[in-house]
């Protein structure tokens, strides 16, 4: 059995994002190749990241039930990716059994070309278009929009990566019958990480934006600072909008608290790694959010998490166990519990261990690896 796995997958892991789930997705299905060799199972992994690794990467990744290759995406990628995927699935068209997609343009042109297709759905388009400013990235946004529905019910299989994509696709389609739900796996490289606390040290990992709104924390960040409260928080992510990002820089240079908040952009991973070390907490204070990267490694290294009570956190998260839940807008609430887990140490580690537990249950990439296998299978085989 040949499977076609669409992902962006890299030969070396970014700090986050749709990489760092294809690298950790990757990397279970490594951890099971006895399993993908038992079952006759070959996956062959198409990936757009050509421009980061040049000249298709080295052939030495590749194994016996797992195979590479690699193309380039041309920009504007929301014009040319139909026919670009296009032209690289027809290379596989009568030579693998199923796609498997975590691209929108992927699952669409594998749908077009009459290939049994799945789609991994990583974020809610109609959701998160509510906070695109860029006329350019609405178009986008829209014309994917379109794509799904277009393809929805031609899919074999729409995974959904949380419970709240299930919700979402209820509520968008009123059809969820071919819903399946895997969530994201997590590497081992942060279910290795050993804590170091630097105390009173907040990490917020995600890209600058309206929708993380990270002005939220600054504020609360803010309130514990007036108190006396000895806090520092980390903001580590790409610039998506500047203009917001020249909001939280002037709201932080006006209030004076250059001292207090910095931002480090997008870091190497193993400095993402230190810091999850060293961080007391981890915080997320978004407006909306699938299944946040940022919740699920935190709580894997056993840090305890302070993320927005809303989208699909409380999915993740069991409120005042393996981590708290707040309002967003409510900034004397997310305050009040940061100051709870900084003054009490034995909360953090408590909270921590029922976090890393909840992490190692349901997060393992190689539980995510045979759950997938298991679905390819039973699609393959009916």
């Amino acid at each position: 059995m040949d499977i076609l796995l669409i992902m962006p997958y890299s030969q070396s892991r970014t700090s986050s994002g749709p990489i760092g789930v294809a690298c950790d997705t990757i990397e279970g299905f490594m951890k099971i190749q006895s399993q993908l060799k038992k079952n006759d199972v070959i996956l062959h992994i198409l990936s757009p990241e050509g421009r980061t690794n040049k000249n298709q990467v080295d052939k030495g990744l590749d194994t016996a039930n797992v195979k590479f290759n690699f193309f380039n995406t041309i920009r504007p990628s929301s014009l040319t990716s139909d026919i670009n995927y296009s032209l690289h699935l027809l290379r596989y068209r009568h030579s693998v059994d199923l796609v498997h997609s975590h691209s929108i343009y992927g699952a669409f042109c594998g749908v077009c070309l009459r290939m049994p297709t799945l789609l991994t759905l990583h974020g809610i388009l109609w959701k998160e278009k509510d906070y695109v400013t860029n006329p350019y990235a609405k178009l986008a946004f829209d014309m994917n929009m379109v794509r799904i529905k277009r393809m929805h019910k031609r899919l074999k299989c729409l995974v959904a990566i949380s419970p709240y994509v299930t919700d979402e696709l209820k509520s968008f389609y009123g059809d969820t019958s071919n819903v399946r739900l895997i969530e994201n796996p997590v590497s081992d490289s942060f279910f290795e990480v050993k804590k170091n606390e630097d105390e009173g040290l907040i990490l917020a990992s995600g890209v600058i934006s309206q929708r993380k709104s990270q002005l939220s924390l600054i504020k609360a960040v803010e309130l514990l600072s007036k108190d006396g409260t000895d806090v520092q928080v980390i903001f580590t992510g790409a610039i998506q909008d500047s203009t917001y990002y020249q909001i939280l820089r002037d709201y932080v240079r006006k209030h004076e608290l250059g001292g207090v908040v910095s931002f480090e952009g997008q870091v190497p991973y193993s400095h993402l790694l230190n810091l999850y070390s060293r961080a007391s907490i981890v915080a997320l204070t978004s407006r909306q959010e699938t299944a946040p990267m940022s919740v699920s490694e935190a709580m894997a290294t056993g840090t305890p998490v302070v993320a927005s009570n809303l989208s699909g956190i409380p999915y993740m998260i069991k409120d005042g166990v393996s981590g708290y839940l707040v309002d967003p807008n409510n900034i004397p609430q997310i305050s009040e519990r940061i100051r709870t887990l900084i003054d009490d140490k034995n909360l953090r580690h408590s909270v921590g261990c029922s976090a890393r537990d909840e992490a190692l249950r349901r997060w393992k990439n190689d539980i995510i690896a045979k759950n997938l296998l298991e679905l390819y299978l039973q699609i393959v085989e009916r």
